[in-house]
């Protein structure tokens, strides 16, 4: 494969690892913001996992390719004003729990569409 192909799907990788950390990001806004009760915080908390394991996967294929994983903006230690804001998060406009699973669930379809979208460009699928 040419080195610009695949330079070009490491940008499309470590683009889908930057969504990934803001899904991280958000869903742990939205596990300390105390809008989620019992049942949609452990849905929301697992739907986390699953994105920390899509970014393990990405990550770790971008060093197998050669180059530098792209970082999060901030450790999910970081409090919750702090996350909300690197990554743009609207947390005064999230008043509810139907706010809450509402944002979420936008994020969600973004990724999905984005994911479709750029499987499409890779050089080397």
């Amino acid at each position: 494969m040419p080195a610009n192909s695949e330079s070009h799907d490491l940008g499309i990788l470590n683009f889908a690892l930057n969504a990934e950390h803001q899904a991280i990001a958000a869903y742990q806004v939205g596990a300390d913001n105390k809008l989620l009760k019992p049942g949609p915080l452990k849905l929301a908390l697992e739907f986390q996992k699953d994105h920390e394991a899509h970014a393990d996967v990405l990550a770790e294929t971008i060093k197998k390719m050669g180059a530098k994983p792209v970082a999060a903006k901030l450790p999910l230690t970081a409090s919750m004003g702090d996350l909300a804001k690197a990554w743009g998060f609207p947390v005064n406009k999230l008043k509810d729990q139907a706010d809450a699973l509402h944002f979420a669930a936008g994020l969600e379809i973004c990724a999905a569409k984005a994911y479709l979208g750029a499987v499409k460009q890779f050089s080397n699928p």
